[in-house]
């Protein structure tokens, strides 16, 4: 994770947390990405540190050597409700919500748990990467594989679409740090020209 200038969305209205998907070589596919309606209120930051365990002989107790520390796990939940654009002055978005609710945003959620067609033509039946994505937080981004993603739908229509749910992500970051993310690697949808910070550097 590092801190950079953000993306053209952002504008000088109110910062929204944003999701882009990349593709096997980190490339961005879309410059739209799936933007936050409600920013999470809560993220949650969790990282293990692994020991290995000796048992001298003849010793009282174990000693712990140390291994590694395991990949950061990043989890948040969205909430999703189609009553957030009754004010709104786009008739055909009205109409959307009014017939589908949020179910076009549950599938754009669904989709990032695919990996990308390029990775099934590159693999040739061999190594296929996890889907993967750029997590945008303000002026912090993490590069991440998506690990779980669930779906609560809370409320619906006559039709019994969904006009309330949650989403619950969980990611896994790819590296712990990118140096010098901006704006404009975003918007040349280039994301894999990211280098590894040096063994030591935090974000």
């Amino acid at each position: 994770m590092t801190e950079w200038s953000g993306s053209k969305a952002f504008g000088g209205k109110k910062t929204k947390g944003q999701i882009y998907k990349i593709d096997s070589s980190g490339k961005v596919l879309t410059s739209i990405p799936i933007t936050f309606g409600l920013n999470p209120t809560i993220i949650r930051r969790a990282r293990s540190v692994n020991y290995k365990m000796h048992n001298p002989p003849g010793g009282y107790g174990s000693l712990a050597e140390f291994v590694n520390v395991g990949d950061e796990i990043l989890s948040f939940d969205v909430y999703l409700s189609s009553k957030r654009v009754v004010s709104s002055q786009n008739k055909a978005l009205k109409e959307l919500y009014r017939q589908f609710g949020v179910m076009h945003e549950l599938k754009q959620f669904e989709a990032l748990t695919l990996p990308v067609a390029d990775a099934f033509l590159k693999a040739n039946g061999l190594y296929i990467p996890p889907p993967g994505i750029i997590f945008e937080y303000g002026k912090r981004a993490w590069k991440c594989k998506v690990q779980k993603l669930n779906i609560i739908e809370e409320e619906h229509n006559a039709e019994l679409y969904p006009t309330r749910a949650k989403v619950s992500m969980t990611l896994i970051t790819y590296i712990d740090s990118f140096s010098d993310i901006t704006a404009s690697v975003v918007n040349a949808d280039n994301w894999s020209s990211f280098s590894e910070v040096p063994s030591g550097g935090s974000g």
